[in-house]
């Protein structure tokens, strides 16, 4: 039987984090040897992790407030302590299926470095679905063209089992500009990738927003620029258009604009940015230049705009 370093990173969610230890503890078919690494830097999980046999990391500070970059030296860190051969991270508030992991590291075959299964919220299941057929290995520039098209993923890293060897053949995730999305670019850069057309991974949150953060829209804006030079490695069948990559430019503009106005209601800095994604946007010209006009008025005029559209606000 096959054993699972599952790594947990937990801030301050103990009421959820003893569901997913114990998610992860009734995993079948596999050993899971669980890593429960503690963010607060004051102890503040242990309380929870002493009901369990199982390894506890409190991080004791930080030399950087930048809680995306806390998020991925918490994996590192994890990466780090622990030895087997197999990598599973989970995020606090999620839970794992109780055949999860063993359906995961199976499906690796000895073919494929890295396997994802699908979280229950990541984006919408159509756009998904072409990456979740069962027919192993992905191909990985169909992959990256739809990341660097679109600066998102439809794979996550908190759904995913890594075999050490390839987890630990690409950049600490810490130096990386998006903690989830970077990872997966650079793991369909060193090995293949195996999926599996299943729910595995679900949220204790009705509606997680981590994904909104200012970090995190930051960081995936900043996808954009850091894999620039791939664009024009992507081979012909899968390479971008000239719409195509300008609407990725406009959505680099729409996040910058995003993270500028996630923690203020209005932003001189915003307003410059959705000016800029209106401006590149190849389709659609109109709603971009509404859309600029609307964050004249801040995030009130956004909200207004979006409940106009029936869209979330973006």
């Amino acid at each position: 039987m096959k054993t699972i370093d599952a790594i947990v990173t937990t801030y301050y969610r103990n009421e959820y984090l003893k569901t997913a230890i114990e998610s992860l503890l009734a995993s079948k078919g596999v050993v899971v040897e669980v890593y429960v690494v503690d963010m607060s830097c004051e102890r503040h999980a242990e309380e929870v992790v002493r009901e369990y046999d199982v390894n506890y990391v409190p991080i004791q500070s930080y030399d950087t407030d930048h809680t995306l970059k806390q998020i991925a030296k918490a994996r590192d860190i994890g990466v780090a302590l622990s030895t087997e051969d197999y990598v599973f991270f989970l995020d606090d508030d999620d839970t794992v299926t109780p055949d999860g992991l063993s359906k995961l590291v199976n499906s690796l075959n000895g073919q494929c470095g890295v396997a994802f299964g699908m979280p229950d919220s990541l984006l919408s299941p159509e756009m998904i679905k072409p990456f979740y057929t069962n027919e192993n290995p992905l191909n990985p520039e169909r992959l990256r063209s739809f990341m660097l098209g679109l600066l998102t993923t439809p794979l996550s890293t908190c759904a995913m089992v890594v075999e050490r060897e390839s987890i630990e053949s690409i950049p600490p995730i810490a130096s990386l500009p998006h903690d989830d999305i970077a990872t997966v670019f650079e793991l369909s850069t060193t090995t293949n990738i195996a999926t599996i057309d299943e729910v595995i991974v679900h949220s204790q949150q009705k509606e997680p927003d981590a994904g909104l953060s200012k970090e995190s829209l930051y960081g995936q804006a900043n996808i954009f620029t850091e894999y620039q030079d791939y664009y024009d490695e992507i081979p012909t069948e899968f390479r971008l258009t000239d719409r195509q990559y300008e609407a990725a430019k406009s959505e680099y503009h729409r996040y910058k604009a995003m993270a500028a106005l996630s923690d203020r209601y209005w932003s001189s800095s915003a307003i410059y940015q959705y000016y800029n994604s209106a401006k590149t946007r190849p389709y659609g010209i109109t709603y971009g230049y509404l859309r600029f006009l609307a964050s004249l008025f801040g995030s009130l005029g956004l909200f207004l705009f979006a409940k106009i559209q029936g869209k979330k606000v973006a």
